[in-house]
């Protein structure tokens, strides 16, 4: 995992040169995330073979330091489409996993209250076997309750795999969440959709937005017509 940085606001030539978030010869590092705090610390993540890696940067030019792992998922499907964001001095990272016992993969949740030096326990978002849920995106309110959206499998009819979108809210409760029932919101976009897949979500002055892309052609996803619905 690389990264550059600007000073000036993006400006052609101010970019400085790649630098590694971390160096993990000969493992694969893939998927990344970042996002920026309130005091501009840097926090990413990313997907190392298939265990979910963190680290954070106060010092852009003097790189990130040692990389936190959260699981040690020996083979695929592992952990997959990690997403941070910060409210405060909180850290949050929602993730898809799974494993050999527990395929799914599930929506998995993590949280670090002190900027990323230490973190509480994972707990599940979505907890079935049976089921792929997949793609997290999540927004924080003025509250720093929670609000995460992801695709999940709701039928397979061979060859033809379904999604939806769900919602679920966490709602702050001390210093841990309690999650609401997973709500299906995929009846909110018109009709017609064959699978709905990775949506996006924001919050904005109390108000909750989300995005997903819809696709008719569920087979040949590469030639597949694709809408964004909001």
């Amino acid at each position: 995992i690389k990264y550059s940085y600007s000073n000036e606001n993006g400006e052609f030539g101010s970019w400085q040169t790649n630098k590694a978030v971390h160096t993990a010869t000969p493992k694969k590092s893939d998927q990344p995330d970042v996002t920026f705090d309130q005091n501009n610390k840097a926090h990413v993540v990313w997907v190392e073979d298939s265990r979910l890696a963190y680290a954070n940067s106060s010092n852009l030019s003097s790189g990130f330091g040692t990389p936190h792992y959260f699981s040690d998922v020996p083979a695929d499907p592992g952990a997959n489409n990690p997403f941070v964001i910060t409210f405060g001095n909180t850290v949050h990272i929602i993730w898809a996993e799974g494993n050999a016992a527990n395929p799914g993969p599930n929506i998995k949740h993590v949280q670090s209250t002190n900027g990323g030096t230490s973190w509480g326990a994972v707990t599940f978002i979505t907890n079935d076997s049976d089921i792929q849920s997949e793609k997290p995106s999540a927004a924080v309110d003025g509250d720093g309750n929670l609000h995460v959206v992801y695709q999940q499998q709701t039928r397979v009819s061979p060859p033809y795999i379904f999604n939806d979108i769900f919602y679920v809210k966490g709602t702050r409760n001390g210093s841990a969440f309690d999650w609401s029932s997973p709500a299906n919101i995929t009846s909110k976009i018109p009709a017609g959709a064959f699978t709905m897949v990775e949506p996006s979500i924001i919050y904005d002055n109390g108000r909750l937005e989300v995005s997903a892309t819809q696709r008719y052609d569920v087979v040949n996803l590469n030639e597949a017509e694709q809408f964004v619905y909001y």
